[in-house]
């Protein structure tokens, strides 16, 4: 941690997390918030991916001042107008069902006045060779702005997104004695993916009073993803004066929008309780096309048409009473209920599922002394959920312990238990069939049941550079893929399983005079389904180590790192690679006075340490499959961001008090 980023653990340490003021100094060289969140140990942002991470992980929450704003808004907002950022690891209350691995709390410098206007285009160019016709490989523009004046706050957000995703794909699939191999084509891409996307939000507070503020914020999504996996099958199961070649084809082209509004409030009654409510409202439509092609001897087709539609209410009140400087309490009540349909042009396997989600839950902190802080509680949710004849009831038991023990100015030990948990997804649960391939078809399964993640972990803290984070993770009824078989045909369907996952983190952050710094962080796991058909183990290591170095006079930097990436997912019955390993290297200069950024990066094609193939490999009584997608095309790859900034405002220094986290409704469509 480089000794100009001071770091207030006392400040917030009671809910696990640690708090950094934010300096002139850490506010060099950048001009949005996702760079300097990358500034903070823990936080790493990707570059190649333009994505925030904290640790390894991706699901994170980004709140500011205790709310959920638009993730494009926080994002590019001025790095000038942030006081104080707080990283809080391990969800408690209204955030444990969502699966967050970790939050991101922004805190605004207190009563702000001004303006701010942003517009930046983050684009991904191909130079390998392989991607001939798509050369853009990524493109997202994005403008925002805010105003802020006396008790009215206003934002509004636009960002495009456009990427296309051709790769060289190759299979080798058994099922029922039948064995088909396609081989890696060199430099024709067979799995084609093109995605875009429109997103607008905007929001309005009101501040009633100087301590209550009531505000209402709406996001709507357009998108359209269109996939076409064309492979060379050839039968090897059979001589070779009979054998067979295959040549299919499944294109899939959907589109959607999605609908988010949220109305909330927040105020303080006193120096003790303070008062938290929203109400927020998801709905969400599709339209899907599938479409199979067999062309040998014959000539099978099959297509479909459908939709898929979600509506979900959400309603949260949370209090928080303290009752003295050692003891505080935390209350509160969530209702929710969705409604997951599905229709099919022929008429068949169509969703009627609803949801019905009753949650308390209650938390305690009792600080016995400026060295030991602790905090227990639990959440109970009661589950109901109705899929036409298919009813299930259940209760799920979340609990959470946490304490942190400071040892002396130097050592730090923080040990929890805690629980969250996540809900099927609407693709999981309709009983729609998309045809994958020659041999596999994909259903639904409206049975499922949320997963619960337990997770014991404790985090080392030496000084202020070294971070050592040992971690068990137990998932008891994971939603995970399982292949099928009904009337002679293969299904690839989901069921719950469950998973464990043993892992050890270091985490080194160490600057090198005033311009130098490096951060390092590595990780090993090792993972395992345990009520699984097969009992699989992938391991593996994963890390993200750079080097920076920034001249503020010259406001020009440069940045070399390695970047581990891919991870075997655990599935029932083999596992599944996701994300890519990379170098980069990476240079960026301010001009016109600090108002507009560029960032120039390179991915160079360079092998040691990089894994190409991302490896799919699946071993059951029913189906063999050993799936590779060649990442080489990432390797030699020309990123470039360029942004314009322009604000103006003032405000007073931030008084030094509690910050009420609250949330709005997680939007997100995934298939």
């Amino acid at each position: 941690l480089h000794p100009r980023v001071r770091r207030q653990r006392q400040m917030c340490i009671r809910d696990s997390c640690n708090s950094y003021s934010i300096t002139p100094d850490m506010r060099r060289g950048i001009n949005n918030t996702e760079e300097l969140l990358h500034k903070i140990p823990g936080i790493y942002f990707d570059k190649a991916t333009n994505t925030l991470k904290v640790s390894d992980s991706k699901n994170i929450l980004l709140l500011v001042d205790g709310i959920q704003q638009s993730q494009d808004h926080i994002k590019y907002m001025s790095p000038d107008r942030i006081h104080t950022v707080e990283v809080i690891n391990g969800a408690s209350g209204r955030f444990i069902s969502d699966d967050y691995t970790a939050i991101i709390n922004i805190i605004l410098k207190k009563d702000y006045r001004g303006y701010d206007i942003y517009a930046s285009n983050f684009s991904a160019v191909g130079l390998s060779g392989i991607n001939n016709s798509k050369r853009l490989i990524l493109n997202q523009p994005v403008i925002r702005m805010s105003y802020t004046y006396d008790k009215i706050n206003f934002y509004a957000t636009y960002s495009h997104n456009k990427e296309n995703q051709d790769l060289p794909v190759s299979k080798n699939l058994i099922y029922r004695g039948v064995e088909l191999i396609s081989e890696m084509p060199e430099n024709t891409p067979n799995d084609l993916y093109e995605h875009k996307n429109n997103t607008i939000t905007a929001g309005v507070s009101y501040q009633i009073t100087p301590t209550q503020t009531v505000g209402i914020q709406g996001d709507y999504v357009s998108g359209k993803t269109e996939t076409n996996q064309i492979y060379t099958m050839e039968r090897t199961d059979i001589s070779n004066n009979d054998r067979r070649t295959i040549k299919n084809s499944t294109e899939t082209a959907t589109s959607d929008y999605t609908f988010v509004g949220t109305l909330y409030y927040q105020g303080q009654f006193s120096e003790r309780f303070r008062l938290y409510s929203d109400f927020s409202y998801n709905y969400y439509y599709n339209d899907i096309k599938n479409q199979y092609d067999q062309n040998d001897a014959s000539n099978y087709i099959i297509q479909d048409t459908y939709n898929e539609y979600k509506n979900h209410t959400l309603f949260n009140v949370e209090g928080k009473y303290s009752l003295s400087s050692q003891i505080s309490m935390n209350l509160g009540y969530s209702n929710a209920w969705r409604m997951y349909g599905s229709e099919s042009s022929h008429g068949k396997g169509f969703l009627d599922y609803r949801e019905y989600r009753n949650k308390v839950f209650a938390y305690m902190k009792f600080s016995p002394s400026t060295k030991i802080q602790t905090k227990f509680g639990a959440a109970i949710e009661h589950i109901s959920s109705y899929d036409r004849d298919i009813k299930s009831n259940y209760t799920r038991f979340l609990p959470y312990i946490q304490a942190n023990i400071s040892i002396n100015k130097n050592i730090n030990i923080n040990a929890s238990y805690s629980t969250n948990q996540h809900y099927p997804l609407l693709y999981q649960l309709s009983p729609m069939s998309l045809v994958i391939d020659t041999f596999l078809t994909q259903i639904g399964n409206p049975e499922l049941k949320s997963a619960i993640r337990h997770t014991v972990s404790a985090r080392i803290s030496l000084g202020n550079r070294i971070t050592i984070t040992p971690a068990l993770n137990y998932v008891h009824d994971e939603i995970s893929e399982l292949y099928i078989e009904k009337g002679h045909k293969l299904y690839r369907s989901f069921c719950n399983i469950n998973t464990r996952e043993y892992s050890l983190q270091i985490t080194y952050d160490q600057p090198f005079g005033n311009y130098i710094r490096f951060k390092n962080n590595v990780t090993y796991y090792l993972g395992e389904a345990l009520n699984a058909e097969i009992r699989t183990r992938p391991d593996g290591w994963l890390a993200n180590s750079e080097i920076s170095y920034y001249h503020p006079a010259k406001s020009f930097g440069i940045q070399v790192g390695y970047y581990r990436n891919m991870k075997k997912q655990i599935l029932s019955q083999g596992y599944q690679m996701t994300d890519k390993d990379n170098w980069l290297i990476s240079a960026n200069k301010l001009f016109w006075n600090k108002r507009i950024s560029v960032a120039l990066s390179y991915i160079p094609p360079i092998s040691a340490g990089i894994r190409h193939n991302q490896q799919r490999m699946l071993e059951t009584s029913l189906y063999q499959e050993n799936t590779s997608r060649h990442l080489k095309s990432y390797n030699n790859m020309f990123l470039v961001k360029i942004s314009l900034r322009f604000d103006q405002g003032y405000s007073k220094p931030l008084e030094r008090n509690a910050v009420i986290k609250n949330e709005r409704e997680k939007k997100t469509i995934e298939f």
